[in-house]
């Protein structure tokens, strides 16, 4: 028999896994592109930088998204287990993102300049994170039958 909390929890971990590394490779594209548009608009500087810069910004948002995707999967454990509908436990990790995604910023934040540019680099890791809640699926705690097993009409894979 199947017990029902490992599978919360595996459902718990890849749908945090998923939103996770969603943001962590798309929000310095997304942060390059726009460096680079406002390049082609104003052509001074080395595009060179840019490309730099954004691995910067990759490695220092891979270490300090390590304490946040710890805080994130456990927050969504324990969510998950509550009998709420999926779109208000969406709304719920909606904040607790935001909290996340922005507090290592003025944690940081020496002086205004450090805070502007960091909200600059800051708002691509928040846009990808809310768009990765909202689109991938955090299986209900409803999908697990009351023997501890997935219900036999519901696929049997973790999305």
């Amino acid at each position: 028999m199947v017990n029902p909390n490992s599978i919360m929890k595996i459902n718990s971990i890849s749908f945090s896994v998923k939103v996770w590394l969603t943001t962590i490779i798309s929000a310095p594209i997304l942060s390059c592109f726009y460096f680079f548009i406002l390049w082609l608009i104003n052509p001074s500087g080395d595009l060179r930088g840019i490309i730099t810069m954004t691995l910067g910004i990759s490695i220092f948002a891979f270490i300090l998204s390590i304490p946040s995707f710890i805080i994130f999967t456990t927050v969504i454990h324990f969510i998950s287990a509550k009998s709420i509908s999926i779109i208000l436990k969406k709304l719920i990790l909606a904040p607790l993102a935001t909290l996340l995604t922005f507090t290592p910023v003025l944690i940081y934040n020496v002086s205004d300049r450090l805070l502007s540019n960091g909200l600059i680099f800051t708002i691509p890791f928040w846009l990808t994170l809310m768009i990765s809640i909202c689109f991938y699926k955090l299986n209900p705690k409803s999908e697990i039958g009351y023997n501890g097993k997935a219900n036999s009409n519901k696929q049997h894979h973790l999305e």
